[in-house]
């Protein structure tokens, strides 16, 4: 997590591959402070909305309907 960003890069020391199927098919972030007015999903260049659900009581976010493979880029970022 990296300023209001969820970023996921594979590691891959000295340029060995790293190949897997799972994906990530949700993700929750505690303690943030207030609702976000959207969150982005960018994969390949494209920023894609995602759909959200904000708990003010227990201030977490929790992103879903994600299919995100974890062998590659992607990131999520929360706006507003």
């Amino acid at each position: 997590m990296l300023s209001g960003r969820l970023l996921c890069r594979p590691a891959a020391s000295e340029g060995a591959a790293f190949d897997c199927e799972t994906v990530v098919q949700s993700v929750t972030v505690l303690g943030l402070k207030s609702k976000p007015s959207t969150v982005l999903v960018h994969v390949s260049g494209e920023d894609t909305s995602a759909a959200f659900e904000y708990s003010e009581t227990c201030s977490s976010l929790t992103v879903g309907g994600l299919k995100l493979r974890v062998a590659t880029d992607w990131d999520i970022k929360f706006t507003g």
